[in-house]
């Protein structure tokens, strides 16, 4: 197994020169995270420099730990909305830095320094906690706002242009807005729709802004007292009336009815309401730890037939049902329920088809399947019937047609040449090409809902998935792959080594792990992060996946695998979770206990969960969580996917830490 992964601090980096203490200076604001305020206030929080602060006494001191332990500074710590992770600047060499809240060795290192960088402050949550910003500027230069993905490092991308004025002490709103200072004295909306572009609104004359956990409000600090005003200005109120004060760093609470702010080093409090100043026991820059309930669910039935159809239940509609919520379907896409060959292109072409993909006999048409059919489609809607008639037979197809559907068949001389013909459906010139091995499913299994999600309608890039024969290329493959001119990723050792050797690494990026567990957990590093839903299925058969991936890629989640019998999930799959726990807030399994266990599901709902953990939910989208929702900063990346640079930053950075 490889190293894991937390990435190593530059020691050669270090900027002490210039840097702000904990408090004071420019861009010590502190931010609101979105929070639901049906969760309650949260505990207060504090960040000295070297540790979080707890009210009632608990403390924080992130470490990292190999041989030995060192402590990592922190200034200016905020939390993301369910509370499982804060983000903070290492005053030492000025890393943006997350931690777990319930341990203190599990860090993650977002933004590592840049050569000539001088200073950061201020990192914030935006959203779902999908993304990130916080201020940043370069040696004799201004500052500027900046963001990047709550995940892995895919690069950082501007907010505000780099010219004469100082833009710091962002904040993050619910609605992915941002709140900032301009030059000490201004507080600006940015809507959160583009970078560095002048989507900007001046709200008021003020300083520190704090976003209100509705999103309709903004605290900041005006003639040393604490104000709040509407995001357009208006209805501007003091909160806070005391002789010569000089308050700052304000800062809602989850539930909206508290502000905490300095005065001086020490946090204090006022009730918005009437204005009552409470003292705390706490020094530092003032945070209020959020929290809500994140879940799982598992989608299963009695048999492989009847789990994709709970899939597809799940997410698409009931025709002609006025009262469902669900998403009406276009399609769908049928494979052979006993073998994998012909199907592993098929959850992106399902995504790129906005259906469900279903499983059958090759013989003749399963009942359950069926079913779902008339279930999701109207007639004269198309199945897409995946294969030759050796592997969906000319009866599945005349029963098709005698439903009143049509059927629509796409296949190859073989496993192959049908990964091409799949590929020509969704797209004759994709964007991007996976390849992974066609003789085994684990690697195809997630390049399938990595693919997929580019895929659906709104994506202005496409993807597929094309396969080998294990470190060979076959005709058919070497054949399209000569012929297009998109980036090739090849997928899992295999798809790495059948490709590499004839377009060479400069065309071919490499997503690849020691075995399945860590080449999906690449996969999903490399396609996502802040992702909402994360989807997880057995490492050791491939039904309950397929299906799965189709539905993870029309969610815009990543499939991770699991050893779903074993007694604990392996360390990819786990640090998959954790990772993005700041933005996930469910996780779908597929397929029975018997497959993945209930004491494997629990452990993923601990390792998303904030302090008040996760619970079981039966999930049938849309459930206020199926969206993209805010998973890049950058205005080229479609639907929130990442854009090609992102991509290639993502390799690289695990590249480096392998």
């Amino acid at each position: 197994m490889s190293t894991p992964l937390r990435k190593p601090l530059a020691f050669a980096a270090v900027l002490a020169a210039g840097s702000f203490a904990a408090l004071g200076g420019i861009g010590t604001a502190n931010a609101s995270q979105p929070n639901n305020p049906a969760s309650g206030a949260g505990p207060l929080t504090s960040s000295n420099g070297s540790q979080i602060m707890v009210t009632g006494g608990s403390s924080i001191t992130p470490q990292l730990c190999g041989d030995v332990c060192f402590s990592l500074g922190v200034r200016e710590a905020q939390w993301a909305p369910d509370g499982s992770k804060a983000v903070f600047v290492d005053p030492d060499d000025q890393t943006i830095t997350t931690v777990r809240f319930n341990n203190a060795q599990d860090v993650w290192f977002i933004a590592d320094p840049t050569q000539g960088l001088d200073e950061r402050h201020s990192p914030t949550f935006r959203g779902s906690g999908s993304t990130l910003v916080w201020s940043e500027k370069s040696n004799g230069g201004h500052f500027r706002i900046v963001g990047s993905t709550s995940g892995l490092d895919t690069g950082i991308t501007p907010v505000t242009p780099l010219d004469a004025n100082e833009y710091t002490d962002p904040d993050g709103g619910p609605d992915g807005r941002v709140v900032f200072e301009r030059n000490g004295t201004e507080v600006v909306l940015w809507d959160g729709s583009g970078t560095a572009s002048g989507d900007f609104t001046d709200v008021v004359a003020g300083a520190d802004p704090s976003m209100s956990p509705a999103g309709n409000r903004v605290a900041y600090v005006s003639g040393g007292q604490i104000w709040t005003a509407d995001l357009n200005g208006a209805n501007p109120t003091q909160v806070t009336n005391e002789a010569s004060a000089a308050f700052s760093n304000p800062t809602w609470s989850p539930d909206g009815l508290t502000i905490a702010f300095n005065s001086g080093t020490a946090v204090k409090t006022v009730l918005v309401s009437s204005g009552v100043v409470s003292n705390s026991a706490l020094n530092g820059i003032p945070a209020y730890r959020s929290q809500q309930i994140n879940h799982t669910s598992r989608l299963a039935g009695s048999s492989r037939f009847s789990t994709a159809a709970a899939v597809s239940g799940a997410y698409w509609k009931t025709k002609g049902d006025g009262g469902d919520t669900r998403h009406v379907a276009q399609s769908v896409v049928l494979s052979r329920s006993d073998t994998f060959a012909d199907a592993l292109g098929g959850a992106a072409l399902a995504a790129a088809k906005e259906g469900p993909l279903l499983l059958t006999p090759s013989a003749s048409l399963e009942p359950a399947a069926a079913d779902e059919i008339n279930r999701v489609l109207n007639p004269g809607d198309t199945v897409y019937l995946l294969g030759s008639p050796g592997a969906l037979s000319t009866t599945v197809e005349n029963q098709i047609t005698a439903l009143g559907y049509v059927a629509h068949r796409v296949a190859g001389t073989d496993r192959f040449s049908t990964s091409v013909e799949i590929a020509n459906e969704i797209n004759p010139n994709p964007a991007l090409i996976l390849v992974a091995t066609g003789m085994n499913f684990p690697d195809a299994l997630g390049a399938g809902a990595a693919a997929g999600s580019y895929d659906v309608p709104g994506s202005d890039l496409s993807a597929v998935v094309v396969l080998t024969a294990d470190n060979t290329l076959p005709a058919a493959t070497q054949t399209y792959l000569d012929s297009q001119g998109g980036l090739i990723l090849g997928i899992g050792k295999q798809g790495v080594n059948a490709t590499v050797g004839r377009y060479g690494e400069d065309r071919v990026i490499q997503v690849f792990g020691d075995d399945r567990y860590e080449t999906a957990y690449w996969v999903s590093s490399v396609f996502f992060g802040g992702q909402q839903q994360t989807g997880v299925a057995t490492g050791t058969n491939w039904p309950d996946a397929l299906s799965g991936g189709a539905l993870m890629g029309t969610l815009n989640g990543p499939l991770v695998l699991t050893p779903g019998t074993a007694s604990s999930t392996s360390f990819w799959t786990a640090a998959a979770m954790s990772d993005n726990s700041a933005s996930v807030s469910l996780v779908l399994a597929f397929g029975s206990p018997a497959v993945v266990s209930n004491a494997q599901l629990n452990q993923f709902g601990t390792l998303i969960g904030g302090p008040l953990g996760s619970t079981a939910i039966s999930a049938t989208f849309p459930v206020g969580l199926s969206g993209p929702a805010l998973r890049s900063t950058n205005p080229a990346a479609s639907g929130g996917h990442k854009t090609v640079a992102e991509l290639k930053a993502a390799v690289k950075a695990l590249q480096e830490n392998r």
